[in-house]
């Protein structure tokens, strides 16, 4: 995951603040986050708890369907 700041020009455009070097026709995801007090500490912290859930439910993450259960969890109640 990639941090970038951006200006809002009007409803439908941003401009980045600096380059992106991603390929283009990527599709990428877009998290509004108006500027804050926010220190660079917790900006940090925040990059990394989004890019560790991305890495456990990322696009190459296999979908496993119920069939696929050995032993189901009696507690969860399917």
């Amino acid at each position: 995951m990639k941090y970038f700041e951006a200006i809002v020009k009007d409803e439908n455009h941003i401009e980045l603040l600096k380059p992106l070097k991603i390929a283009k026709g990527k599709k990428i995801k877009v998290i509004i986050q108006e500027e804050s007090n926010l220190t660079d500490e917790r900006v940090d912290f925040l990059s990394f708890s989004l890019e560790s859930l991305e890495n456990a439910y990322g696009e190459n993450e296999p979908e496993y369907s119920i069939k696929m259960i050995k032993e189901p969890n009696k507690e969860y109640g399917l």
